[in-house]
């Protein structure tokens, strides 16, 4: 309405500068490396008590992530970042045998890279999440009103660039310390010390509410096809109605947009 016709984007800042928690977390296990030195069965006995002692996503991943035949970026990345874990997945198809999951392929290759931990978090976030699911809306969401977003931070000098900074250059304290120290005084230390804001809404209340019908419809579209255990789905979402803390809105939602492209699809 005021005519502006393109727009800045801060879209890639975390991805480059290390701004999300899973920079801080995987940082965090490569210190604890030590931890590989100790045997597999007590690690999985660790991991098992602190699920039994608090039951959540957050101890699972734990659980798996000591139960990993090696605790490095390469194992550990997909635990932190896949909705469902491999046992899970199993469950969710009817298909039999291993799994090829990209995730783990992609980590692999990036494994093999001359990087720092950092670097390669950077490496899996922006070839993941941030190209298939935050870029992708960004396009789709401004061209549907005709504004041109451009991201700067994804200048391709830019990321070369920083990917090759260390890791104690990057994130020696406090996350994007280097994007927010090379700005010096020009914005406020109120905004720069400020905690992470996201844009949560509540998921959970609307799904088992106003998006319930809407939830179960789209679900029900996938007993159509034959790779999915139906029986498991269903298994899914109620214990998710339940309240079941192993099973958050963020994992069924997926499965109610997979429904919903195939029933808008008519995939059989």
């Amino acid at each position: 309405e005021q005519g502006v016709k393109m727009a800045l984007s801060g879209l890639g800042g975390d991805e480059v500068f290390a701004g999300y928690d899973i920079f801080k977390r995987m940082k965090k296990l490569e210190a604890q490396q030590w931890l590989n030195l100790a045997p597999l069965a007590i690690r999985k006995m660790g991991g098992a008590l602190l699920q039994k002692f608090n039951p959540s996503v957050a101890a699972d991943k734990i659980a798996m992530s000591l139960a990993s035949d090696k605790m490095d970026f390469q194992h550990l990345y997909p635990i932190a970042r896949q909705l469902f874990s491999e046992s899970q997945i199993q469950l969710l198809l009817n298909t039999k045998g291993e799994i090829n999951n990209p995730l783990i392929q992609l980590c692999e290759h990036i494994e093999q890279a001359d990087l720092e931990m950092l670097s390669k978090v950077s490496a899996a976030e922006m070839t993941t999440y941030m190209q298939n699911v935050l870029l992708r809306d960004t396009d789709q969401m401004s061209m549907a009103h005709a504004l041109e977003v451009r991201v700067p931070f994804l200048d391709h000098r830019l990321v070369e660039y920083v990917m090759g900074v260390g890791d104690n250059i990057k994130y020696p304290h406090t996350a994007k310390q280097l994007l927010t120290e090379s700005l010096g005084d020009l914005i406020p230390r109120d905004v720069i010390d400020r905690p992470k804001m996201g844009f949560t809404f509540p998921w959970a209340v609307w799904m088992k509410n106003e998006l319930k019908p809407f939830c179960e419809e789209n679900l029900e579209a996938l007993k159509n096809i034959e790779a999915l255990n139906f029986n498991e789905v269903q298994n899914l979402w109620n214990r998710f109605q339940l309240g079941d803390p192993h099973i958050t809105w963020s994992r069924m939602w997926p499965l109610v947009a997979l429904g919903h492209w195939v029933k808008q699809n008519n995939v059989r």
